[in-house]
């Protein structure tokens, strides 16, 4: 059994003491836990997220730093306890919107839907056959993730809030550093004080009630959708939960990151689940159109960082630079000589796919993000089951809305190919060349240029 070190039990001591809460000098895991729930609904933000008719407050992660509601959507209280009835909450099927379906006690329909958007009513949709969705469309779930990604209050979650991928999810409550969940008692006394509320089988009727505790994530695993159950003696990853089973949900709040002047938002992937910026690095906007000037962002030469070469009005120079982590200047640095890096070092680029490769804010992403590989981009935007991309307007309508931003010349610093071509650098690299993605109005794929030419960039989290 873990036990809590002296110098987080000092902060712990301090946070709870206004509870008159006595603390021991040793915690175990599940006393820490419990407390933990009581410091973070203690510092509770109570000032109301109301959202299809319930009040919301928000809890803080003691272990990512993440919020959360605080309380399954639907609950009318945070709970008392794992089979708190109160704060069970709705019984969503995976992708659905908030259409009635969700009460406990709404009527089984054994009619499948064929709009994933637009039920038409408030039944809960049975079905015993596999792969036993709620839906006759809508097979990969492209769409209801998109709809339960949403954070603009159009979906179940409050503005400002989404369902979280499987990712989030463990990073609470399964992985190595989280709340360590073992059992339905467990994820109660976690900071989230997640009830065992059962489920709306897919059959049919109400199952569990009391004795399980099940969550939805967005991820999709193929024609199922991931989620995380707790019972008496397990907690757990579901890989292959049934669409139209009815569970519970816990919204997360979006996350923006402010860096080098610049605040960006996130998307989700809905191939691989991961999460990247909603933007170019030094875009003022998300795009609007793939020919949008103020979403092309910045035109960074390969593994250099913001040092304002990127700005796409910046000055010029023929001097090749010494050092690759300070350049000393802000000019986009020419160089039509073979191998054409702006550098007169790291030739090979070791040293600048390692910096672009940080995840502490010190490089070109922010803090938790980094540079993409060759490999993460082409299994978003190329792989079979991803985006699928063919042409440039297939880039902006992805979930990354690529603009077709152009390039800078590494020969004359002058821009190329705007509002006709998308060029995207990754950290991999290929001897004196690093690897890119491209796409044109007839034409996507990937390729290796040179270190000194422009291209825009987009940040992946780690």
């Amino acid at each position: 059994m873990k036990l809590l070190k002296n110098t987080s039990l000092a902060l712990l001591s301090t946070l709870i003491m206004s509870t008159q809460s006595a603390v021991s000098e040793v915690l175990t895991d599940t006393q820490l836990h419990a407390t933990l729930g009581i410091v973070t609904h203690f510092i509770l933000d109570d000032s109301g997220i109301s959202h299809n008719g319930t009040t919301y407050g928000e809890v803080t992660s003691p272990y990512t730093g993440r919020v959360w509601l605080d309380r399954n959507l639907g609950a009318s209280k945070v709970c008392t306890a794992l089979d708190d009835t109160a704060c069970y909450g709705g019984y969503y099927q995976w992708g659905r919107a908030h259409d009635g379906h969700q009460v406990s006690n709404s009527f089984d329909y054994p009619t499948l839907a064929n709009n994933v958007t637009t039920v038409g009513h408030a039944d809960f949709i049975t079905n015993s056959i596999s792969p036993y969705d709620w839906a006759s469309v809508d097979a990969n779930g492209a769409i209801r993730f998109d709809n339960w990604i949403a954070n603009d209050g159009s979906s179940i979650c409050p503005v400002g809030f989404r369902v979280p991928t499987i990712a989030e999810l463990n990073a609470e409550l399964l992985d190595v550093g989280s709340a360590e969940v073992t059992n339905n008692t467990d994820a109660f006394n976690s900071f989230l004080k997640i009830p065992s509320a059962g489920a709306h089988d897919n059959n049919g009727g109400m199952v569990n009630e009391g004795s399980r505790g099940l969550l939805w994530a967005v991820s999709v695993n193929g024609n199922y959708s991931y989620n995380i159950y707790f019972r008496s003696n397990i907690a757990s990853l579901g890989t292959s939960g049934f669409r139209a089973y009815g569970r519970s949900v816990r919204c997360i709040k979006s996350q923006t990151h402010t860096h080098n002047g610049t605040t960006y938002g996130e998307v989700v992937s809905p191939y691989t689940g991961k999460v990247w910026l909603d933007r170019n690095l030094g875009a003022n906007r998300v795009c609007t159109s793939l020919d949008d000037t103020e979403c092309y962002g910045d035109y960074y030469q390969w593994g250099r960082n913001a040092d304002g070469h990127q700005v796409s009005t910046s000055n010029t120079t023929s001097s090749l630079a010494s050092s690759i982590t300070n350049v000393g200047h802000g000019d986009f640095i020419i160089n039509g000589s073979l191998p054409s890096d702006w550098a007169l070092l790291d030739l090979a680029g070791a040293g600048r796919t390692a910096s672009w490769s940080a995840t502490d804010g010190s490089s070109v992403c922010p803090t938790g993000f980094r540079v993409p590989t060759i490999v993460e981009l082409e299994a978003e935007l190329f792989d079979v089951g991803s985006a699928e991309i063919a042409n440039n307007t297939d880039a902006f309508n992805s979930f990354l809305v690529l603009p077709s931003a152009g390039g800078r010349s590494n020969t004359s610093a002058s821009l190329f190919n705007q509002s006709s071509f998308s060029y995207t650098w990754a950290s991999s690299v290929s001897s004196s060349s690093s690897h890119f993605v491209f796409f044109g109005s007839v034409s996507a794929g990937w390729g290796q240029y040179r270190h000194s030419v422009g291209y825009s960039v987009r940040c992946l989290r780690d």
